[in-house]
C-alpha cells in the first residue's frame, strides 16, 4: 500500500545492524528492506554479528550506530533482540546495565542529530512481551517517538507467527509486519 501511495524511500538513508552481505540473515533483511519495503531508498548493512549469530559488544555496536550517524542514516533497522523482556526493564540506568551507556547515548545522538527511527524486531520467544530493547522509549524519554517495535505476522494462519514475540507493553509503537513464507 505504502508503494502504491509513492512511499518508495526515495531521499532515505536505511542502515541495517545484521549478520553481514555473506549470511543468509543479514543478506536477506538488507534485500528485504531496500528491494520490497523502500526500493528507492539507499541501504547500508553494518555488520554486528558473526555467521553463528555471536554479537559484538554494546560498545562496540554504538560506534558502528554512530558510524551509520555520521553517513546520515535516518532509519535503523536492528532485526535481533535480547534475553530480557519489556516488562522486566525498570529504568534507564538498568537499560544501560543490560546493554551499555554508549549504545543508549549513540542511539539518542541518532535521534537527535537525524531524526532517526529505530525498526526494532520484538524477539522470537512466543512470550507476552516483545524484548527490552524494543522497551527503551518507555525508559529513555529521547527515543519516544523514534521507534517502531515490530513482531511477525503468519499470513497463513492470520494470527502472530506461533515463534513471534507479541508486542506487550510496546503496543503503543507496535505493528505487525510478514514474518512467515
Amino acid at each position: 500500500y505504502s508503494l502504491a501511495r509513492g512511499y518508495t524511500g526515495a531521499d532515505q538513508s536505511i542502515a541495517v545492524f545484521d549478520s553481514g552481505k555473506n549470511t543468509f540473515h543479514g543478506a536477506n533483511v538488507k534485500y528485504l528492506a531496500g528491494g520490497h519495503i523502500a526500493p528507492n531508498a539507499n541501504v547500508s548493512l553494518y555488520t554486528v554479528a558473526d555467521r553463528n549469530g555471536d554479537f559484538e559488544s554494546f560498545y562496540q555496536i554504538s560506534e558502528t550506530i554512530s558510524s551509520a550517524t555520521a553517513n546520515g542514516s535516518n532509519i535503523y533497522n536492528f532485526s535481533w533482540s535480547s534475553d530480557i523482556f519489556a516488562n522486566q526493564v525498570r529504568s534507564r540506568h538498568h537499560m544501560e546495565q543490560i546493554t551499555d551507556k554508549s549504545f543508549i547515548n549513540s542511539l539518542t545522538d541518532a535521534a537527535n542529530k537525524n531524526d532517526a527511527i529505530f525498526v526494532w524486531a520484538a524477539g522470537n520467544d512466543y512470550n507476552s512481551q516483545s524484548s527490552a530493547l524494543s522497551a527503551m522509549p518507555l525508559h529513555i524519554p529521547e527515543l519516544k517517538g523514534h521507534f517502531v517495535n515490530v513482531v511477525a505476522w503468519d499470513s497463513n494462519t492470520g494470527a502472530l507467527a506461533d515463534f513471534s514475540n507479541a508486542c506487550g507493553i510496546t503496543k503503543n509503537y507496535c505493528i505487525t509486519a510478514p514474518g512467515t513464507d
